[in-house]
Parts: C-alpha cells; sequence; structure tokens
C-alpha cells in the first residue's frame, strides 16, 4: 500500500512541475512573439495577465499589451482597450480615447461598438466639443488610411486641431485674468473732488508731479491735512499696477513655456510617427524578401527530386523517391558526397514544407 501510495506522490509533483514549466514557458514564448509585435501573441498575452492565467494577475501589464495589439490593428484588442479607457482598468478613466476606439471599431463594421457608443453617449452626459470630434476622426483617419497623400493631410488636420485646442484654453486662462484684475477696485479716498486731482494714467504718475500741486497750493494749508491721504492712494495705486504687471508677466510667460513645450511634443509625435512608417516599410520588405529565399530554396529542392512545388506528394513517397535518389547520388554508387549532402538538405528542406501544411 505505502508502495502505491509513493508511487502516487511522485507522479502527482511530477505531473505538478510540469504544469508550472509549460506555464511559464508559454508566456515567455508569448511574451518573445509579442516583442516582434505579433498582435495575436499581444493579444493573448495581455489576457493571461488580465485573467491570471499561466502567470500573476497584472491589470497595468494587460493594459499595455492590448494596447500594443490594438494599434496592430487586433479587433478584439481595440475593443478590449475601449473598454480600459471607460472603465479605467489598468489606466485613468479617459472617455475622449474610448470614443475614438469605439468609432473606429463602429467604422469598420464591429457589431457591438454602436451600442456601446449609443450607450456611452447615455449613461455619462459625455461633453464634447466640435474639436474634440475632429481630433478624434483625424486620428482614426491618421492610423486607418493606406494612401500616403490622404494619411499625410489627415495628421496634418490632426496637428492643426491640436494647436486650436491649445489657443482655445490659453484664451480662457487669459480671459480667467483679465476678469480677476477686473475684480480689483482701486482704492479711493473720501476726498473732496476739487481737492482730489490724481492723474488718469498711473503709469505717468511720479513724485515731481505730486511736489508740483503741492507748490500749487501752498498757499492753502488744508492741502497738507490731505497730503498723507494723497501719498497713500497714490503708493496704493502704484502697488495694484506693479502687481498686475507681474501677474501678466507671468502668464505670459507661462504661456510661451507651454507653447515651446507643444510645438516640440508635436515635432517630436510627428518624428516618431515618420520612423515608425519607416520601419514598418523596412519590416515589409525584409519579410518580403525573406519569404522570396525560402521559395527559392523550395523550388531548387523539389527540382532535384523531380517535383513542382505546387504538386509536392506525401511523406512516403517523398522518401521512397530519397532512397531512389540516394543510389545514383551516394559515393558508393558513381556519386559523390557533395552530391548526397545536396539531396538531404532537399529532403528537410520539402519534409519541412509538408509538416507546415
Amino acid at each position: 500500500m505505502k508502495r502505491y501510495l509513493l508511487i502516487f506522490a511522485f507522479l502527482f509533483v511530477s505531473l505538478t512541475c510540469n504544469l508550472a514549466y509549460s506555464s511559464s514557458d508559454n508566456i515567455a514564448l508569448l511574451t518573445a512573439k509579442a516583442n516582434q509585435n505579433d498582435p495575436q501573441a499581444q493579444y493573448s498575452l495581455a489576457q493571461s495577465y488580465a485573467l491570471g492565467v499561466d502567470t500573476e494577475k497584472n491589470i497595468d501589464t494587460a493594459f499595455h499589451w492590448y494596447q500594443q495589439a490594438a494599434k496592430s490593428g487586433h479587433k478584439a484588442a481595440q475593443y478590449k482597450l475601449a473598454q480600459a479607457y471607460e472603465l479605467g482598468e489598468g489606466t485613468t478613466i479617459n472617455l475622449e480615447h474610448a470614443l475614438r476606439w469605439y468609432t473606429q471599431l463602429a467604422l469598420e463594421g464591429d457589431s457591438k461598438a454602436p451600442l456601446k457608443l449609443a450607450s456611452l453617449f447615455e449613461r455619462t452626459n459625455v461633453d464634447i466639443s466640435e474639436l474634440d470630434m475632429a481630433e478624434i476622426w483625424y486620428q482614426i483617419a491618421a492610423d486607418t488610411l493606406s494612401d500616403a497623400k490622404l494619411n499625410t493631410q489627415a495628421e496634418d488636420g490632426y496637428y492643426r486641431v491640436l494647436e486650436r485646442q491649445f489657443n482655445t484654453q490659453r484664451a480662457k486662462q487669459l480671459s480667467s485674468i483679465d476678469q480677476l484684475d477686473a475684480q480689483i477696485d482701486p482704492i479711493t479716498l473720501d476726498i473732496p473732488q476739487d481737492e482730489q486731482d490724481l492723474p488718469e494714467n498711473s503709469d505717468s504718475w511720479s513724485f515731481k508731479t505730486f511736489m508740483n500741486q503741492l507748490n500749487i497750493f501752498s498757499g492753502d494749508s488744508s492741502i497738507f491735512i490731505y497730503a498723507p491721504w494723497l501719498i497713500i492712494a497714490i503708493l496704493s495705486l502704484v502697488l495694484i499696477m506693479a502687481v498686475k504687471r507681474n501677474r501678466h508677466d507671468q502668464t505670459n510667460e507661462l504661456m510661451e513655456q507651454q507653447l515651446k513645450l507643444q510645438e516640440e511634443l508635436k515635432a517630436k509625435t510627428f518624428t516618431i510617427k515618420q520612423l515608425k512608417r519607416q520601419l514598418e516599410t523596412v519590416f515589409r520588405e525584409f519579410k518580403k524578401h525573406q519569404n522570396s529565399s525560402k521559395n527559392q530554396k523550395l523550388n531548387i529542392s523539389c527540382a532535384i527530386f523531380g517535383f513542382t512545388p505546387s504538386n509536392i506528394p506525401d511523406e512516403k513517397k517523398i522518401k521512397l523517391r530519397f532512397k531512389q535518389l540516394s543510389r545514383i547520388y551516394h559515393p558508393d554508387m558513381k556519386g559523390s558526397e557533395e552530391e548526397m549532402k545536396r539531396l538531404n538538405g532537399a529532403l528537410k528542406t520539402i519534409l519541412h514544407n509538408v509538416a507546415k501544411k
């Protein structure tokens, strides 16, 4: 009995270890493929992290791979990404991004996306301006259009909308500052009108002007009663103007910095998009060249065996043909080692192609 229990325990431990190693290998394989921009692998990896399958559950990592797969055109990943932006799963809630992905899916024929759009507008009271909608449509156009000229127009429109949004935000900030300035009432004193002779333009006011006015009324001793009040009023006006000027200077400096950062961001974003497009073109050319090389190798191998690439027989017939040719190319039968190596290489290429089918 003990013997059977030991055997059972050994088998259970072995099975558990094998499953653990298998899970780890599966995640490592998916990660390697995902890093090579395989959309299906990126989506599967995101699902594993989202559900905690074969690895520890991690919503943030799942969001990252959903995002990568969505950018590569994976429809299910685009839907999951839109949900993540809508519900704040692995990222902060961003209804504009959610609308952008749901809209793109709806345009591409997804049956659930229009319902999600309608529900989103109904439930959340989304306050979205014309510029925000223009940004969404330009971004969709830039990501989906294959024509280079139209794609460039979409990108130019996208950056144009971003600039208008920035200018609108800047105008609102300046307006709020002006309103705040208007709420600051100039300090006035209860001085008789004929004795209150302050200049309309406080910037031109000077101590010399004030002394001249005092000299005019030097014969009237009552002016010295109001002199301290006049000085306080003047100093208060100068202080208010200095505060306003300082606030305007700080605001203008901040706006200039924001505009500069916005321009830098726009330039870098455009450069990144250009580099990405170039990399995609190079990758497609590399794949095309790689596939062409493989096809050429298969054509040569089929020619050695007397087959055509479009009409390769099953494995049994291939091996039978190999035995027949071996009698011809073998070094013991008027052949050579070089010809035999070429025959073996052709056999591996053809069998590999049959196994792939």
